[in-house]
């Protein structure tokens, strides 16, 4: 009751004073703002582009390489699901796109699971920085990173974004560009929907590491789903849509914010 007297409290309060205790006091990340240009964000605010961050998710990726085993989580029983149908479909070892796939979390822990030869290759879509760094650490013949969508020649049965659609900078356009791959599966998840038109924001919210903590603030699209849905029809249907639990504060607009999964399959 104390928690929703203060949170009451806190929303009567001016803009900027709500949104610092947001992400700070509730450590819950927050959406404000409204801009034109997606650089105007990356470069008028801290953001994740930093060397800290990149050298620890680098660490990261030394960790799971060198493990045998890696965790299942709860949210790969979908793509568990779409590696099955693509590889029913194509009856050969697939290929995986992972967009915004980091340090390739999914990758390890199917790869232990499932096992190496089940895969043609896994390339994971990321900023160029990040690239340059984890191609000369990759020691695996199937895994790999790349910066550029379209330098992408390989077939691509399955496509993978898991919670980064809403940070790239023109996340239509990517979908354009992923259908017209003509990938068996396509599976989207921690996206977040709401029910006004596309809107370009900025995140706030912070990343602590056992050694540091930054202050995130980076370009984030509040997803219409209508318009999303739309590239999709009468090319794939919607196999699998559940909410997530994920949260997101939008400080400045009434409506609210609602994070999917969704699996789609070739038609």
């Amino acid at each position: 009751m104390i928690k929703i007297i203060f949170q009451g409290i806190v929303f009567r309060l001016p803009l900027f004073l709500r949104d610092k205790i947001i992400v700070n006091v509730f450590n819950m990340p927050v959406c404000t703002g409204s801009y034109d240009k997606y650089d105007d964000i990356i470069y008028g605010t801290e953001s994740y582009f930093s060397k800290e961050g990149l050298l620890s998710e680098l660490e990261t990726f030394r960790e799971m390489s060198a493990q045998k085993e890696a965790p299942i989580l709860e949210r790969n029983t979908t793509l568990f699901a779409a590696l099955s149908i693509a590889k029913e479909k194509v009856k050969r070892p697939i290929g995986v796109l992972d967009i915004g796939g980091g340090h390739g979390a999914e990758y390890f822990m199917l790869k232990n699971t499932l096992g190496e030869s089940y895969f043609e290759y896994w390339n994971i879509l990321e900023r160029k920085d990040f690239v340059d760094v984890f191609n000369m650490e990759v020691c695996d013949r199937t895994l790999k990173f790349s910066c550029d969508l379209s330098k992408i020649k390989e077939n691509v049965d399955v496509v993978i974004i898991s919670g980064a659609l809403q940070y790239l900078p023109n996340p239509i356009e990517v979908l354009k560009n992923v259908i017209k791959m003509k990938p068996q599966c396509v599976l989207i998840t921690r996206i977040p929907f709401w029910e006004k038109k596309q809107r370009l924001t900025k995140q706030l919210s912070w990343k602590q590491e056992s050694n540091w903590k930054e202050r995130l603030s980076y370009p984030f699209f509040l997803m219409n789903e209508k318009l999303v849905m739309k590239l999709f029809e009468n090319k794939y249907k919607k196999l699998i849509d559940f909410p997530m639990t994920q949260k997101m504060f939008v400080t400045r607009y009434k409506g609210s914010v609602k994070y999917r999964a969704i699996l789609f399959t070739k038609l």
